[in-house]
């Protein structure tokens, strides 16, 4: 059985590790179909899988072209769309072999129906993946007639560490991904920091800051004489760095709540990457009560609301302090590897085509 991925960009990459390893585990031969060859080093993806670069910069049709006949070449009958959308996406599933079974994974449900390409997309792939349970929920309330699964991702990049980077006495939460006010509540941490003044807390910011509103935002830190309680970057932040910061981090916060333009979206249609770095690292969640309904977060998320935020983050750092043995944290089994790896894989192999 072979099955392949195609990723036509960089940004949905953050999800391919643990596609491979299901496939991998269930011996099903993985080709890794990229813009770049440069994504296998990137992504630190195994060295047995087989990498093609298919982008061509003349035109995308050349590029599609390219993708149709290493798929016929490698005799190739089941390809992942990592992300189902754009154009180049819309016309590969068009002009692309009938008897290829196409899986599309839609990260933004909010665009069917308001999207001409996403809806042409969606009409031309046999199978849609969505990266939530409750965005599967969603998607079959549309009734688009197309079998459906969710499925996490919860494998990490296997990366050397950087050295100990965090002195003893801080305790860091994690905020990663662009910092935006239409995506993060990032008043909601101004408000809170006159309260947690003289703690050992510091809120690290993963992503460059001098992009979007992250330079805005340092000014009002800044303004208030909170410098001493965040952490900002200046530049991109490369795999290793992140995951180094992330690894001596106690929890994160998605700071996604009501207040925010996109709160609709991220509590239906779409996920924040901070869910699946958080299962994938185990750190727990910090997150708004108004995600409370997301029941399989259940298990690995402190919740918190305007009135709680300091309480719960000094909550937090008694649970750093004084953790509970393994054997007593209890995980949702629809969160673990096993059987996010056997509902992934029966998915894709029910009903093959011919």
């Amino acid at each position: 059985m072979k099955v392949a991925l195609f990723e036509h960009g960089f940004s949905h990459t953050e999800i391919l590790l643990s596609q491979i390893s299901f496939l991998i585990d269930s011996r099903i031969e993985v080709h890794l179909i990229g813009r770049s060859s440069e994504i296998a080093k990137i992504y630190k993806i195994p060295s047995n899988i087989n990498v093609y670069c298919s982008w061509e910069k003349k035109n995308m049709f050349f590029s599609i072209l390219n993708v149709k006949k290493y798929l016929k070449k490698n005799q190739i009958k089941i390809i992942i769309l990592n992300s189902a959308e754009g154009k180049l996406i819309q016309y590969f599933c068009m002009l692309s072999n009938k008897k290829i079974q196409k899986i599309g994974i839609i990260h933004n449900l909010h665009k069917i129906g308001e999207s001409f390409t996403q809806n042409r997309i969606l009409a031309n792939v046999d199978k849609v993946f969505v990266l939530s349970r409750y965005m599967l929920k969603y998607f079959l309330t549309l009734k688009q007639n197309k079998p459906a699964e969710y499925f996490y991702s919860l494998v990490k990049p296997d990366i050397k560490k950087d050295k100990k980077i965090k002195p003893c006495n801080e305790f860091w939460i994690a905020v990663p991904g662009v910092i935006e006010y239409r995506r993060k509540d990032l008043l909601s941490v101004v408000s809170i920091l006159p309260k947690i003044k003289k703690s050992p807390i510091k809120f690290v910011f993963l992503s460059n800051s001098n992009i979007q509103d992250g330079a805005e935002f340092k000014l009002v830190i800044e303004k208030n004489n909170f410098q001493d309680y965040c952490i900002f970057f200046n530049e991109f932040l490369t795999e290793r760095l992140m995951y180094s910061y992330l690894s001596e981090c106690c929890a994160i916060l998605p700071l996604i709540t009501p207040n925010i333009d996109e709160y609709e979206h991220f509590s239906s249609t779409k996920i924040s990457g901070a869910f699946n770095l958080a299962l994938q690292t185990k750190l727990p969640l910090l997150l708004h009560t108004a995600l409370a309904h997301n029941i399989e977060y259940k298990s690995c998320s402190i919740y918190y609301d305007n009135y709680t935020f300091a309480s719960k983050l000094f909550e937090l750092i008694d649970s750093c302090q004084n953790p509970l043995p393994s054997e007593e944290k209890i995980i949702e089994e629809s969160l673990t590897y096993e059987f996010q790896q056997k509902k992934f894989v029966n998915f894709i192999l029910d009903n093959q085509f011919s």
